[in-house]
């Protein structure tokens, strides 16, 4: 995926389901799920679902949200990545739009299935904001301002089932220079970190370094960092009363990073592009063989495309009988 030019991002980490959660945590994933609604369902018990299907009708956004919990495990995992480089996290809804009427939790479960929450209800439970990102109308330039913005970390999350206005301004300044989220600064100037929240007044700022809380206030917060004091610096904001066990924080942002450390594997400059050489490029299908068992059969066709020809295989693989 890096050496086309795209930026991988580990999706539903966390999954209850073994053979969705992610695994091999070397390598060199540009972003991470830290939240996924589908793994947050996952991990309810079948009386919670239920009840939240009886709710849901009434109450749908609110129905989905107290189904949500702070993933500890992804955020701690997230927390000891980002202390060696940039790591983005993001929130994935993952909607599917339907849950099994066997399983509840399992989309795609054998059987009948309700085609709930809808795509609408689950777009309303959180979003990736991107703060200083104008959307121009033009879907070409503005995917690439919105991919651009999430590839350097410029996003955080926002629960708006919990509250749904509020704003996060997150900067680091020397008194010339202004960072951002996603953003490295180097270790030998003395920063200023500011946070500044729009939203309730009963809203608790959080203020992690390398994953350790380090302050915590429900004002407007200005925290003086050191010279040489290097880490991973993010935000995290809360709301009384918000579900989940622990529960869920209202407002995420990615870290800003103090100390030179190395860049995103996704940055770095692209391996040098393989020579491939041309086998086949219009006309008959010559110079080629075939190799199959008795029992496999297999044939080479010549298939008209609206500019040329391509090649076909079509196989059928042979095999002893079942026992």
């Amino acid at each position: 995926v890096i050496r086309l030019g795209g930026f991988p991002i580990a999706a539903h980490p966390g999954s209850p389901k073994p053979e969705l959660s992610w695994s091999d945590w070397t390598l060199p994933i540009g972003g991470v799920e830290w939240l996924n609604a589908d793994s947050e369902w996952r991990d309810e018990s079948r009386w919670t679902l239920t009840k939240a299907l009886l709710t849901y009708p009434a109450r749908r956004t609110e129905t989905l949200t107290t189904l949500l919990d702070r993933p500890e495990s992804v955020i701690e995992r997230w927390d000891t990545l980002t202390r060696d480089r940039p790591v983005v996290a993001i929130a994935g809804t993952d909607a599917h739009a339907r849950l099994g009427l066997r399983s509840l939790s399992e989309p795609y479960g054998p059987g009948a299935s309700l085609h709930v929450p809808s795509y609408e209800r689950l777009f309303r439970v959180f979003a990736n904001v991107l703060p200083g990102i104008s959307l121009t109308g033009d879907a070409a330039a503005d995917a690439d301002l919105v991919i651009a913005a999430i590839r350097r970390g410029h996003v955080y999350t926002a629960i708006d089932g919990l509250h749904g206005t509020g704003t996060l301004s997150f900067t680091a300044t020397d008194g010339s220079t202004r960072a951002e989220p996603g953003d490295v600064v180097s270790s030998l100037r003395e920063w200023t970190l500011n946070i500044e929240l729009g939203g309730p007044a009963d809203a608790l700022i959080q203020l992690f370094r390398d994953g350790v809380r380090t302050n915590e206030s429900s004002m407007r917060m200005k925290h003086m960092i050191d010279i040489g004091s290097r880490g991973a610096y993010r935000v995290e904001v809360s709301l009384p009363g918000a579900p989940g066990q622990p529960p869920i924080p209202w407002l995420l942002s990615n870290p800003i990073y103090v100390g030179d450390r190395p860049s995103s594997a996704t940055s770095a400059p692209l391996p040098r592009a393989s020579k491939f050489e041309v086998r086949y490029s219009d006309g008959p299908a010559t110079g080629w063989t075939i190799a199959a068992s008795p029992a496999s059969k297999a044939a080479l066709d010549v298939v008209p495309m609206e500019r040329g020809t391509q090649l076909a295989l079509r196989y059928a693989i042979g095999g002893a009988a079942s026992e």
